[in-house]
């Protein structure tokens, strides 16, 4: 009988029929055709992997800027509340919900320039700083009144030292009172922004320098007669504090959350 023919290099049962009718499915391409093999995945023991940071696990938090505080002959860590601080536990779940970062939104309308409402000479900075400081002041017409009936009677002060010092700091000078009456013919109907009211109260004031100046001195006579028991109540103060464990525990826990918020910086 005549040979079979021949099928390449297929060997005759690969290309057998199967009971079933089919063809058996082709063998796997080999060569340059081959699919790419699978790298394998890195556990957490594998050499090369890289360490999972609090900040990178739970998304990077909101930085914590705070001083540094450097040890050495100057200042004994031993010496100091420091050296029986140690970290606490504290909830991180609550800390990465009020505190993680988040990109800030694009707004989808350009908003139209704020009309103007009151009346400023201040630049933002030096009118922020006032507003804070004035705020335990009495409003801008009783200053105003107090300065006017003050005759040099240290009972009558109704300023401590420190606000008669701010007021003495921040007196209004020739030419701010120059800019705050062209803000005033330029917007009569305006009102004078808060840290200027107190500006505007002083300068209404008959030789508010000289009266300023002499309560100032009053003012500190009248407090120094009372600093020994000041100073008593500091060191009884400072002696409580040092002796305190809740303020060790509250102090362990600020470093703990400072040093999670900061990881990854120069300051963690």
């Amino acid at each position: 009988p005549p040979p079979p023919p021949k099928f390449g290099n297929a060997a005759p049962s690969q290309l057998a029929a199967s009971p079933s009718g089919k063809r058996p499915p082709p063998p796997p391409p080999s060569g340059k055709g081959a699919p790419p093999r699978t790298p394998p995945r890195l556990g957490p023991g594998t050499p090369g992997r890289e360490a999972v940071t609090p900040a990178s696990r739970w998304g990077r938090l909101r930085p914590v800027f705070w001083n540094t505080i450097t040890f050495g002959p100057n200042l004994d860590r031993d010496n100091t509340v420091w050296a029986e601080v140690v970290e606490q536990p504290f909830y991180l779940q609550a800390l990465v919900s009020n505190f993680e970062q988040v990109a800030p939104r694009t707004p989808k309308f350009k908003m139209a320039p704020a009309a103007v409402t009151r009346r400023i000479i201040l630049d933002a900075a030096k009118s922020q700083k006032l507003s804070i400081v004035l705020r335990c002041f009495p409003e801008p017409p009783d200053l105003r009144r107090e300065l006017e009936r003050f005759r040099g009677v240290p009972g009558e002060m109704k300023l401590s030292a420190e606000q008669v010092g701010v007021l003495a700091e921040e007196m209004p000078t020739p030419e701010m009172l120059e800019q705050m009456r062209a803000q005033e013919l330029m917007h009569p109907t305006l009102k004078w922004d808060r840290p200027e009211q107190y500006l505007r109260a002083l300068a209404k004031v008959r030789h508010y320098s000289s009266r300023l100046q002499t309560w100032a001195f009053l003012a500190k006579v009248e407090e120094a007669t009372e600093i020994h028991a000041q100073l008593d109540k500091i060191q009884t103060g400072l002696q409580a504090l040092r002796q305190s464990k809740v303020l060790r525990q509250f102090l362990g826990v600020v470093l703990a959350v400072g040093n999670h918020m900061n990881a990854g910086t120069t300051r963690g």
